[in-house]
């Protein structure tokens, strides 16, 4: 997912954009947030019986929040890339960091969802939308 949003922004935005500290910031932030994903998932599979061949059809739910509706119409397109990282990283986490039998770890999901809202917020900013 962080590739290829990467590369639908480099699209976007143009390749010269790639080394611009808010991007360098966004990306350390997401990955160390997938890495948290990742590691409750693995923790939730070995020891919660959360099934990884369970319904694999992850259920995208469209952003519809803030700083969707307050994005300008002209800046729709050059922030499609981050909306809809932002929106499968959501559905990800929600599917596969409450599955299994373990206690649903609520807080832990709101953590990682207000990381995944600040990057995008920033994105949206350095993009010129806000």
């Amino acid at each position: 997912m962080l590739m290829q949003a990467t590369n639908d922004v480099n699209d976007a935005l143009g390749i010269h954009t790639y080394n611009d500290a808010w991007r360098k910031r966004g990306r350390k932030r997401l990955a160390k947030v997938a890495d948290k994903m990742g590691k409750d998932y693995i923790n939730r599979r070995d020891n919660h019986g959360c099934d990884p061949n369970m319904r694999n059809v992850v259920e995208v739910e469209p952003l519809d929040d803030d700083l969707e509706r307050a994005l300008p119409e002209a800046c729709k397109a050059v922030a499609k890339p981050v909306k809809t990282l932002s929106q499968n990283a959501r559905a990800w986490l929600n599917q596969w960091n409450a599955c299994g039998t373990g206690k649903d770890r609520q807080f832990f999901r709101q953590r990682i969802w207000k990381t995944l809202r600040s990057v995008r917020k920033s994105a949206y900013e350095n993009m010129g939308c806000f």
